[in-house]
């Protein structure tokens, strides 16, 4: 659609706000909070509306150091096969700065995403695009994640990661797992319009 270009003292219509806010580039889908949860499942969030989306995660640790996971859902539940990811990360501990890449296999036969280090006191926030979810073909996802501490001391660690999940499946939902302890924090999804 054309973007209509508005001039000095014109009236702009209840259609024409209408208009602009049903074709924001994010479309706002879901928003959840979870608290000393040891897994947290969202379902059926995917769907033929988007092909692709944009996934943001806040979390903070409760109880133990962790790795973060998430798992692709359908209708079935969680997907726990066929998962494969490439990451390359910056490390700062006490006043060093470490670039390390990394490949995390080199087949996919993972059985979820890695998509954090969770830390007992530590918060983290992650950033993934996600396409084709929903659609019967391979998923992939690309994005960044970010663990710190308040101590400028302690270990930070900025990760961009790949993932991919090669079976041909339509998706529904994801489940973020925590592989220690438990998590509390926030997802939020969105939706890129397509039209």
């Amino acid at each position: 659609m054309a973007v209509k270009t508005f001039t000095t003292g014109e009236v702009l219509t209840a259609a024409d706000t209408n208009t602009y806010l049903a074709n924001s580039g994010l479309v706002y889908i879901s928003d959840t909070a979870f608290t000393a949860s040891s897994a947290v499942n969202v379902s059926s969030v995917f769907s033929s509306t988007f092909d692709n989306y944009r996934l943001v995660i806040t979390w903070l640790q409760n109880t133990s150091n962790a790795n973060l996971t998430m798992k692709l859902r359908d209708s079935g539940g969680d997907i726990s096969t066929n998962y494969g990811s490439d990451m390359a990360g910056q490390y700062y501990n006490s006043g060093v700065f470490t670039f390390a890449g990394y490949n995390n296999t080199a087949n996919e036969t993972q059985t979820s995403i890695f998509v954090g280090n969770v830390v007992s006191t530590h918060y983290g926030q992650t950033a993934y695009d996600i396409f084709s979810p929903n659609l019967a073909r391979p998923t992939v996802g690309q994005g960044v994640f970010y663990t710190s501490n308040a101590s400028a001391t302690l270990t930070r660690v900025t990760t961009f990661a790949s993932f991919r999940h090669t079976a041909s499946t339509a998706c529904t939902g994801f489940s973020l797992i925590p592989s220690a302890g438990t998590i509390t924090g926030k997802v939020q999804l969105y939706g890129y319009r397509q039209a």
